[in-house]
């Protein structure tokens, strides 16, 4: 017996049937993507976030810092202007190192 050739309207639903598959692969491909690309993104901002929050603890010890090393010129130089007081000055600026 010999087999039949697939007549034109039997290709053209074979072929639709075959997109129609492939499409549905697609979209259940680019859904799952897409809460992927949802999870890392929200990963990103969490991180960037967080890098904010460092800059400004940095931004602010420095702040800090440079007050600290201000009050040790000016104690310093006041230690300078009034030799008397030194001894008082000095136990300022110890008492200014020690401190965080």
């Amino acid at each position: 017996m010999a087999r039949k050739e697939p007549g034109f309207a039997e290709r053209l639903q074979t072929a639709a049937k075959a997109k129609q598959e492939q499409l549905e692969k697609l979209r259940a491909r680019a859904q799952s993507n897409d809460t992927e690309a949802a999870a890392r993104r929200a990963a990103q901002i969490e991180a960037a976030k967080a890098r904010e929050l460092r800059a400004a603890e940095r931004k602010e010890a420095n702040r800090l810092a440079a007050e600290r090393r201000e009050a040790e010129r000016a104690a310093e130089q006041a230690c300078e202007d009034r030799p008397g007081e030194g001894r008082e000055r000095h136990e300022e600026v110890d008492r200014l190192h020690a401190s965080p």
